[in-house]
This record gives C-alpha cells, structure tokens and sequence, in this order.
C-alpha cells in the first residue's frame, strides 16, 4: 500500500541549528564500547572461574567427596563435571551474542546434564540404598543451591557485558551453569557415593537452579 506524502513534508528541511542540537545530543549519549572477547576465549574463562569457584567453596566443608572416589572414579566423574561446564557455558556466551551459533539451546543442556549426570552416578556408584534418604539428601540439595547463588550472580554481571536478547533463555542458561558449580561442590565434598542419593539430591540441583533462574527471567521479560 502506497501513502501519499504531502508536498510540504517531502519538501521540508531541517534547519541546521535543530540538526546541531540532534546531533549534540547523539553525541553526548554515545560511550565508547569495549568489544567483548572471542567465544573461546570466554568459555576458557568461565571453565577456569568454575574450577577455582568449586575449590574455594568446597573448603569450609571439607574434601570428603573427592577422598572416597578411586583415581579412575574421580577421573571420570570431575572430566564430566568439566565438559558440561564448558557445554554450559558455551550456551551462557551465546545468549550473550545475538545471531551467533546456537548448537545446544538451554533447556537442551539442563536436560544433557540431567541425563548425563543421572547415568554417569548409575554406572561409577551402583548402589540404590534408601536408608535416611531424605535426612541425608536435603542438607546436600541446599548446599549445592547455596553455592550456585555466588555463582548466579557472576554469571549475570558477566552477561550484562553482552547483549541479551532473550531474558528467558538466558537466565535458564545461567542458572543451569550455576547449578552445574553446586554439583561440583557436592561431587568435591559428599562422601555419599550412592547412585539415587547423587541422582535425587544433587542433580537436582541444577534442575532446582534451572527452574528458578526460568522464573526470575519470566519476572524480568514481564515486569522490567
């Protein structure tokens, strides 16, 4: 559909005192901007923060974990925790960047690391035992979220760098790494090595941190 555009509008020209006043004021309002480093080289250091994250709020509790494991046990399962926090954070870097490449989305990596976790503590720890099941899962299913809030907060002033477009799926995406640190806390300090206690309690962690970081960036996109 075409308008026709009055004469005196496609004739009209700025006077050149408004033009300064415009352009003084886009000028005024424009900051210089810091380009962000490469995906990579965020990813790296997401992956090095999470490690001496774990570590430092791991030592107040003790290393008990990490003690009980045998050297290929605590291989496998540390090498896990890693890939998926480098997976995560490859997801938290690209909600950061519009139009980048998307290869796992976030809901995908809370599931990825909710099946992988879930199988990976079924094969090293086959054992089911159910004895003081909650009184020993609920202090671990706090700790672990406890430990994801320093975690949640570094991840959003880190994102605030970026450019979000999608409240929603970013604030998934950093719960779910958030989460992914209280697991490692707990795989560093729990000496429960039982498949339905690490299964029930600590990898719901991240669906506990997911969950919540789902409703904060429904709050945000709605009310903000």
């Amino acid at each position: 559909m075409q308008f026709d555009v009055p004469g005196r509008v496609s004739g009209a020209t700025p006077d050149s005192a408004s033009v300064k006043r415009i352009r003084a004021k886009l000028m005024g309002a424009a900051t210089p901007i810091r380009p962000l480093p490469s995906s990579g080289a965020m990813m790296a250091l997401s992956v090095g923060v999470f490690v001496v994250m774990a570590i430092l709020l791991t030592i107040p509790f003790g290393f008990q974990g990490f003690s009980r494991l045998t050297p290929g046990a605590a291989a496998i399962e540390y090498s896990a925790v890693l890939l998926l926090a480098l997976a995560l954070s490859g997801v938290v870097v690209g909600q950061m960047i519009p139009g980048s490449r998307r290869i796992l989305g976030p809901v995908a990596g809370v599931v990825l690391s909710v099946v992988l976790l879930s199988a990976m503590a079924s094969l090293l720890f086959p054992v089911f035992e159910m004895r003081n099941f909650v009184r020993q899962g609920i202090p671990c299913l706090r700790l672990g979220t406890l430990c994801a809030i320093p975690a949640a907060g570094l991840i959003g002033l880190a994102m605030k760098r970026g450019f979000v477009t999608d409240t929603l799926q970013a604030a998934i995406a950093g719960g779910a790494l958030a989460g992914l640190l209280g697991i490692g806390v707990l795989a560093l300090h729990c000496p429960i090595v039982n498949a339905s206690h690490i299964v029930a309690w600590h990898v719901a962690v991240i669906a506990v941190t997911s969950l919540l970081g789902a409703i904060s960036g429904w709050c945000l996109s709605r009310f903000v």
